[in-house]
């Protein structure tokens, strides 16, 4: 039932349609890479519109249900990616370039938006790929001239800086600490990558470079 549903549609697809769901996280990644979502989930549920989260991998499903009252659906096959496609929907958003976002682009009817989990001058940053997305969301300025920079030609208006809500929290002091007063330093490494053309981690040098 799982890989062949019923050509009316089954029990997610009915629970779906009676959701109606606006917007759809879509995720495919290696394993390990759930924070991609979860940085994201805060975000879209302050929204405040019903939405829903489709997973192409198992293992992430039990991670991501528990950190969110959306609803999360393990879609293994193209076939099962058509059931969760109800009419509510109207956008779909994503959070890497995964191979796997291809299988879901295919639905025209939709608009697609790129979010990114992280924006730096890492190759990653500037993928080509981003061109197929109808809208790529931006922290500023700085990431769009990335693309540019290494010869990636995208069309201004898919462009839409959001800035970085992640770091909303965080408070800059006008004025420098007494003298006198510890200091704590937050030191953090960048992402190792999954290949070792992207690993631009400095976790390797960090002790040295912290006692300097």
């Amino acid at each position: 039932r799982r890989f062949r549903p019923a050509a009316a549609g089954g029990a997610v697809r009915r629970a779906l349609q009676a959701q109606k769901p606006e917007f759809v996280l879509y995720f495919s990644a290696p394993p390990g890479s759930e924070y991609q979502v979860t940085m994201w989930l805060p975000y879209l549920e302050r929204i405040g519109r019903p939405f829903l989260v489709v997973l192409r991998e198992p293992e992430f499903l039990t991670p991501i249900a528990a950190a969110t009252t959306a609803p999360v659906v393990y879609c293994p096959t193209l076939r099962t990616l058509d059931e969760v496609l109800v009419p509510s929907l109207k956008v779909a958003f994503y959070v890497n370039h995964g191979a796997k976002n291809s299988h879901f682009i295919r639905f025209t009817q939709l608009t697609h938006v790129q979010l990114h989990h992280g924006d730096s001058d890492k190759a990653p940053s500037a993928n080509p790929v981003s061109a197929i997305f109808d809208r790529i969301f931006v922290a500023g300025p700085a990431a769009i001239e990335r693309y540019a920079r290494v010869g990636v030609d995208i069309p201004a208006e898919k462009f839409v800086v959001v800035g970085r809500p992640q770091v909303e929290s965080i408070e800059v002091r006008a004025e420098r600490p007494p003298v006198g007063t510890a200091r704590t330093v937050l030191y953090t490494p960048t992402w190792t990558g999954h290949h070792a053309d992207a690993d631009y981690c400095s976790l390797p040098v960090a002790e040295p470079l912290l006692r300097r």
